[in-house]
């Protein structure tokens, strides 16, 4: 986003009173009035580019000044203390009134660990690093908000009870600045059902399969020490989303968390529904836009060829790709095979990964027969991980 556009859409000057709560800086859409997570994804797209291609051209002239604007406008939309607190903010579509998003809180954490990199560091300029790392340390004195009492946990119908024992699990928001106070906002104020406390481990991927340990996201009294800690924080969170999708039918991201779990049977469950269930017109090759598979939630009725219906095939890619690699800490470290099934013994593959990598390989009866890594330098940094059985 350029400069002008930033301050078009989060414009914070003399502004107009529509009625109690709005004003006409603010966006009249309640499902986007206050949505900043985009600002947080828009970078990270650019940035993962960036790591995939070196390409330095196309770094410093798109992801350097949408990364700069955009951390800055967080730096100083947030300005309140050291810590860093997002009081009363939206958190992607589904509350407008929500006291430390998890997902804002888990994006700008990767976000930031990204753009200080070394091999990232050098496109900005020195004052540009400083913001980050003030950012970053403020960041870093917060942490995500859990659930540690089932009183405010969401009640939702479409999940069995939650039982004491699971706690803690991970929330949407945080009640007040204290991140052991997670909570549902309400249903008087909810627009939509979306798995808010599960954006650490995707798209964000702080949390999952061989993940580097990260303790400052934890607050000191969760209990959560270690490496394993957060993965069964994570696996718990996951059994008791809110929402989960039954009949896995129409958009929805439930298989690539689980993948970042290993779940394989929910992966496989979910690539099979997905993948098998298209509808549309009867000559479907002819379809205006044939990336969208039916049946979905939001069509007006299942035979849908509109944008309207979500980008299902687009998210049976993403897992099934990361079924086979995921990646720790922006590509340092590259992880074989985390969530690929034993029941699927033969493949060939050739995959790109971050910081410019190349894996090519074969898997022969459950065996990795071949594998080359270019550069060869990177080879070091893959940790081949043993296929998964049946949970």
């Amino acid at each position: 986003m350029t400069r002008p556009a930033i301050k078009d859409f989060y414009a914070k000057g003399v502004c107009t009173k529509l009625n109690n709560t709005l004003s006409d800086c603010d966006a009249q859409n309640p499902y986007i009035r206050h949505h900043y997570s985009s600002a947080i994804e828009v970078p990270l797209i650019m940035l993962r580019h960036y790591l995939h291609t070196y390409n330095a051209t196309v770094a410093t002239r798109f992801l350097v000044p949408t990364a700069v604007e955009t951390m800055t406008f967080f730096d100083q939309h947030w300005a309140n203390t050291s810590v860093f607190f997002m009081e009363d903010a939206q958190n992607l579509e589904s509350y407008s009134h929500c006291d430390q998003p998890h997902p804002q809180l888990a994006g700008l954490t990767q976000l930031l660990r990204g753009l200080l990199l070394p091999q990232v560091s050098t496109l900005f300029a020195a004052a540009d690093l400083a913001m980050f790392k003030h950012l970053q340390a403020r960041v870093r004195s917060t942490q995500l908000p859990l659930y540690t009492s089932l009183r405010h946990m969401n009640p939702s119908p479409k999940r069995a009870p939650v039982n004491a024992s699971a706690l803690p699990l991970l929330a949407p928001c945080g009640r007040g600045g204290d991140a052991m106070s997670g909570y549902w906002p309400g249903k008087w104020e909810q627009q939509n059902a979306e798995p808010l406390m599960m954006y650490a481990a995707w798209p964000y991927e702080l949390m999952g399969i061989n993940r580097t340990f990260i303790p400052e996201l934890w607050p000191a009294k969760s209990g959560i020490k270690n490496v394993d800690d957060a993965f069964q924080l994570g696996v718990r969170s996951y059994i008791n989303r809110p929402y989960p999708t039954r009949p896995m039918v129409g958009y929805n991201q439930d298989s690539v968390f689980a993948v970042q779990f290993g779940l394989v049977d929910e992966a496989r469950a979910q690539l099979n529904v997905k993948w098998t269930s298209k509808k549309g017109p009867d000559d479907y090759g002819q379809a205006r836009f044939p990336v969208w598979w039916g049946p979905s939630r939001e069509a007006p009725n299942e035979f849908c060829d509109y944008p309207g219906c979500d980008e299902i095939i687009d998210e049976g890619r993403i897992t099934l790709q990361h079924m086979l690699l995921q990646t720790d800490n922006h590509g340092e470290r590259l992880l074989l095979f985390p969530a690929w099934p034993k029941a699927w013994p033969d493949l060939s593959f050739k995959l790109f990964a971050e910081r410019n990598t190349t894996i090519e390989g074969e898997l022969k009866g459950g065996k990795l027969v071949s594998l080359l890594v270019t550069p060869a330098e990177r080879r070091k940094d893959v940790v081949v991980l043993p296929l998964k059985t049946d949970e």
